[in-house]
């Protein structure tokens, strides 16, 4: 079996999760496998991945097993559903993938203060 792009997800993050819903109605061939880091169930040593550095930034393992972190793991998701075309060229230039990396780096400063989902379990619900 053709192993997957794995990509590493706040499922607790609203704006996160609409994005990878995205990608996972576009993952028809069934290409990504999609891991949710706030699952309570998930661990970053099962997969090499250092918890800290998870939570702070996205995180990709592609199908040969490197990791790539930050901006670039988008353009992989890009390349592997072949959506996005204008996007996966402009991270691939230079100037492009400054300005997206600059953009990532604000946005990365900017998640820990967006709205997240509310968990719940029965009738009570927590952050």
């Amino acid at each position: 079996m053709k192993q997957k792009l794995k990509v590493f997800y706040d499922g607790g993050c609203i704006l996160c999760s609409k994005e990878m819903d995205i990608y996972k109605k576009r993952n028809q061939r069934d290409l990504i496998q999609f891991i949710d880091i706030d699952s309570d169930d998930f661990s970053a040593d099962e997969y090499g991945l250092d918890t800290k550095e998870v939570n702070e930034k996205f995180h990709v393992i592609t199908a040969e097993g490197e990791i790539i972190v930050g901006v670039m793991g988008f353009s992989e998701i890009w390349t592997t559903l072949n959506i996005f075309k204008p996007l996966q060229y402009m991270s691939s230039s230079k100037t492009g993938g400054l300005f997206m990396k600059i953009g990532y780096k604000v946005f990365v400063k900017a998640r820990p203060y967006l709205p997240r989902k509310k968990k719940c379990e029965t009738d009570k619900c927590y952050r």
